[in-house]
């Protein structure tokens, strides 16, 4: 590739891992957050994750334990935390940011005390970074995206021309990446379509039959694109790979 970029990933859960894999073989130069050094040890002599151990990562990525490197020369920070951790994980962070980096977030939901989205999180800490930060969602299932899957993903910021770079940084010939100005879209697509994917998963237990499945999916998104809609996002958004899109895969 003509443009290799430091793309930062952490920490690596089974997500974050695929999402680093995937960085890897577009050409990157990769580097994963474990938090255990031992883990770290572990990597460099298997090249796996524990949560992701069938997946053999290229030999572009790397590991550390400590904060500062895993941030340092980052052009691109990913962060995957569970929502639970996400305050926690982005304010041990914040002070090692790089001026020049942009950060992006893979965590879908919302926090459990505030109801805040990931980016709102981390404007809530730092409202300098609306220039530099992005959401990142789309229906991808880990191990899939880690064995070559072709699938999609849309990159959503405040400043579109963040959301451009990460897109070309991020596109191949096996993942789509879409650009879009909606990171409210973007987020509460894919925090919405988990309440939505309790209702599917009833309807399996219940043996539902197609026909009431697809009556389900279909006022699901609507209902979804409504109250997305009143929380500021866009009806073209909730239409996309970050709503209908992760409805379907659920």
């Amino acid at each position: 590739m003509s443009e290799r970029r430091n793309i930062s990933v952490g920490p690596a859960g089974e997500w974050g891992s695929a999402f680093a894999k995937v960085a890897a073989e577009r050409g990157h130069r990769v580097l994963i957050f474990l938090r255990d050094s031992e883990d770290v040890k572990e990597f460099r002599k298997t090249h796996r994750t524990k949560r992701l151990p069938e997946a053999v990562m290229p030999n572009n990525v790397k590991a550390t334990s400590d904060i500062e490197e895993f941030a340092k020369d980052a052009d691109l920070i990913a962060l995957v935390p569970p929502s639970k951790n996400f305050r926690s994980f982005f304010r041990e962070l914040r002070p090692s940011i790089p001026p020049t980096s942009y950060v992006g977030s893979l965590t879908k939901g919302l926090e459990q005390e505030t109801h805040l989205r990931m980016s709102a999180i981390m404007l809530e800490e730092d409202p300098t970074l609306i220039d530099r930060i992005a959401v990142l969602s789309g229906p991808n299932l880990a191990k899939e995206i880690a064995q070559r899957a072709i699938g999609g993903m849309v990159v959503a910021a405040y400043n579109p021309v963040v959301a451009d770079r990460i897109r070309y940084w991020l596109s191949s010939n096996r993942l789509s990446v879409y650009a879009s100005a909606d990171p409210v879209g973007v987020e509460y697509g894919g925090a919405l379509k988990n309440v939505m994917a309790l209702g599917a998963g009833i309807a399996d237990e219940m043996k539902a039959s197609n026909t009431s499945k697809a009556f389900y999916a279909t006022r699901a998104l609507e209902e979804m694109i409504r109250l997305g809609k009143k929380l500021g996002g866009r009806e073209e958004t909730f239409r996309g790979l970050s709503g209908n899109g992760d409805l379907l895969l659920s």
